[in-house]
């Protein structure tokens, strides 16, 4: 684009032989840097939207959960850049299985189930992890 702004001579002492490559028909813009950077409001902006998604699917039983969650916590390690070069290495095992949880059908008291032990709760309420959650969680 500078070689529009110079004499024929300076551009050919400036930009060499490329000069030559310049069409003036051509219609060229101009993208300040800046804007091509993605600036650090959007990447936490995506980062607490990507937990979002890992919170509500992490409590799925389905086969692909870690699958799905694997992907979800690529997507965020890229946005950290270089900070986490092995982070491919720590993902989720996508062929665990959690153990199947035994079907007592205790006693509800309130929102609590009586034959629930000490599972860890996932709420304020004191809801039950399910066994993916807490895997996710690694307890």
């Amino acid at each position: 684009m500078s070689y529009q702004f110079m004499r024929p001579e300076t551009a050919l002492q400036v930009m060499g032989d490329d000069a030559y490559e310049f069409d003036p028909e051509a219609d060229y813009s101009y993208t300040p840097l800046s804007q091509n950077i993605e600036n650090e409001y959007n990447k936490q902006r995506k980062l607490a939207i990507i937990d979002q998604f890992i919170g509500r699917t992490s409590a799925i039983q389905n086969p692909n959960t870690a699958k799905l969650l694997n992907y979800l916590l690529s997507k965020a390690f890229e946005l950290f850049g270089d900070s986490f070069p092995d982070y491919k290495n720590h993902l989720l095992d996508e062929n665990y299985r959690p153990p199947e949880e035994g079907g007592g059908g205790g006693m509800v008291i309130g929102n609590q189930p009586t034959d629930m032990g000490n599972a860890p709760t996932s709420n304020q309420s004191g809801m039950p992890m399910s066994s993916m959650e807490q895997y996710t969680r690694g307890m």
